[in-house]
């Protein structure tokens, strides 16, 4: 099936420079279908890696006192006791650098959302 264009009808701008771009091409790149998911699983991996990067890069900005009572407790799931012991300081004083850990890693991360 051909397509006519009528005589009468010009074309407008957009329209005719694709039309010159289609005609002067002298090349053409092959069309990967592999490229092209239909589900949405690889663009979810994609932002779940961006948002671990994201963490990663904050977490290493906190305090390092806190970072450590953080990767203790909340990332190797030790008890406040058994990190404390570890530290050589109270289990209170590991609850609260958690806390204040895991408060500057909101704050941080929420301005940082903000900014983007």
């Amino acid at each position: 099936m051909r397509l006519k264009r009528s005589p009468d009808v010009a074309l407008n701008a957009t329209d005719a420079l694709v039309l010159h771009q289609y005609r002067t091409k002298h090349y053409w790149e092959e069309f990967n279908d592999d490229l092209v998911d239909e589900t949405t699983e690889d663009l979810d991996k994609v932002e779940r890696l961006e948002a671990w990067t994201r963490v990663r890069t904050t977490f290493r900005r906190i305090d390092p006192a806190d970072q450590s009572a953080l990767q203790m407790v909340v990332i190797e799931g030790l008890s406040l006791r058994r990190a404390a012991l570890q530290l050589g300081i109270s289990a209170m004083t590991v609850q609260r650098r958690v806390k204040r850990g895991l408060n500057s890693l909101a704050k941080e991360l929420k301005e940082d959302q903000a900014g983007v």
